[in-house]
């Protein structure tokens, strides 16, 4: 993708990961089940729309079972989703939750999707994923 003249690298789980100083396997793991929880909510989106004629809330998702459990509990409990919806569009972030007392830990992941489908990253904790973030390829999980 080209972006004012600079083609913008689409970048995967694993450099990400990489990216981060001092992330371990188990917080790869972790941040690799987030990013599957952010496509599983993208494509369910897609499914209720279909039936529903709008685009869902998180609870909306789960209680028509396009989703099998709610995001941000078990393997995802690190990370906050929120979803605004309504007929034409919508906005997932995916956050990652940092401890009060977590010493010296600046790295926080964030996720942005919207009805475009294009699931974004940041690793900025002073921005957050959004629209114009780098790009995640669905290939890279």
């Amino acid at each position: 993708m080209v972006v004012k003249g600079i083609i913008k690298p689409v970048l995967s789980v694993m450099l990400l990961c990489y990216l981060l100083p001092g992330c371990i396997s188990s917080e790869r793991f972790v941040v690799e089940k987030a990013l599957g929880e952010t496509r599983s909510i993208r494509d369910a989106q897609k499914e209720f729309k279909k039936s529903a004629g709008r685009f869902g809330t998180i609870d909306e998702l789960f209680e028509s079972r396009l989703i099998s459990s709610k995001p941000g509990t078990g393997m995802t409990s690190g990370f906050e989703f929120r979803c605004e919806a309504d007929v034409d569009t919508y906005q997932l972030s995916v956050t990652q939750k940092v401890a009060p007392d977590a010493e010296n830990k600046v790295e926080i992941v964030s996720f942005f999707v919207d009805q475009s489908g294009i699931v974004r990253v940041s690793v900025d904790p002073k921005r957050m994923a959004n629209s114009s973030s780098y790009s995640v390829s669905d290939s890279n999980l």
